[in-house]
């Protein structure tokens, strides 16, 4: 294969002429070592080391193997992908992005649509983000902030915008870890959360939802909470159970239980006949606190469930 040199813009740029395997207007660039590249377009610099892709449109810059990309103003550096779309700036491999703009992409990543783009009846849009942040998600639905899970799935404005959360139907916000939230009007919602630990001793110790969160509430809110929790001594096996309940609320800015919470027992082995669990308001940073105690120098693991209802502070239904 011959290879010529182009001087344009007071750089030099290199021309593969394989004409079998290269078609391209005179007004595109490429660099070294481009092969088997059919361009469709002008003003495109396909960057050193592309090959076996096609490229339609005009004044993208590409460095491709094995793709196939339609569109405008893009900057793509990718492998085995589709790209249709304009204005996309795209690193990664197996990538899929159709009828997109203004995307920042990730590898093993596929999007389709953006809020501009209308799929069916319901204006519905799907995004699945390989970088840890999965959405499907239609037109008004927002949120997509939190890491490693499928962040929202819903009509509008549900959000959730914590790490390992997950947001359905409408108005639904999931704002704690691995939080599961869900509602139908924006006067509530319900879900579910869990919090995890161990214990060494006979000391009062708070759980956590996991990465050291905490149960918040922001003014205005109020959670009813039923709680299932477990607790497990993993050298001999013993266990107990707990169920309680508890009404808890913020007004502004004070955070308190409503009466009394109830827990109770009805299954423990006698090793732990003595271990307990409290639900607890700390207004002090605004969350429910989950607090339990185990035995005297014995390792017991914890593990509590909330399932909640909660009423917002807005009096105006929307749905």
């Amino acid at each position: 294969m011959r290879t010529t040199v182009k001087k344009t813009g007071g750089r030099f740029d290199y021309l593969s002429n394989e004409v079998s395997k290269l078609q391209t207007n005179t007004d595109n660039r490429l660099g070294q070592n481009v092969t088997s590249i059919q361009i469709n377009g002008i003003d495109n610099f396909i960057q050193a080391g592309s090959t076996s892709s096609v490229v339609n449109g005009n004044n993208n810059s590409i460095a491709c193997v094995n793709s196939s990309i339609n569109g405008t103003g893009n900057t793509v550096s990718v492998k085995n992908s589709i790209l249709i779309g304009n204005d996309n700036s795209i690193n990664g491999d197996n990538v899929i992005a159709l009828g997109v703009s203004g995307l920042t992409g990730y590898s093993n990543s596929t999007y389709i649509g953006s809020p501009s783009i209308y799929l069916g009846d319901v204006n519905s849009v799907i995004y699945v983000n390989g970088d840890n942040k999965n959405v499907l998600y239609n037109l008004w639905s927002t949120g997509i902030s939190g890491e490693s899970s499928l962040k929202t799935i819903g009509n509008r404005y549900t959000e959730a915008s914590a790490d390992y959360a997950m947001a359905t139907g409408t108005y639904a916000n999931a704002s704690h870890y691995a939080e599961i939230a869900r509602s139908s009007s924006n006067l509530g919602q319900y879900g579910t959360v869990s919090w995890a630990g161990y214990s060494t001793n006979d000391s009062a110790k708070e759980l956590n939802l996991g990465n050291g969160d905490k149960f918040t509430l922001t003014s205005g809110d109020t959670y009813f909470f039923e709680v299932k929790a477990i607790a497990s001594n993993p050298s001999t096996g013993n266990a107990k159970q707990w169920t309680a309940s508890a009404l808890i609320k913020n007004i502004s800015g004070t955070t308190s239980i409503v009466g009394i919470p109830i827990v109770t027992s009805d299954y423990a082995d006698s090793e732990l006949s003595g271990t307990g669990i409290s639900l607890l308001a700390n207004d002090t940073d605004d969350t429910l606190k989950v607090s339990v105690t185990g035995n005297t120098s014995t390792h017991i693991n914890w593990f509590v469930k909330g399932d909640y209802i909660k009423v917002n502070k807005s009096n105006i239904a929307d749905s």
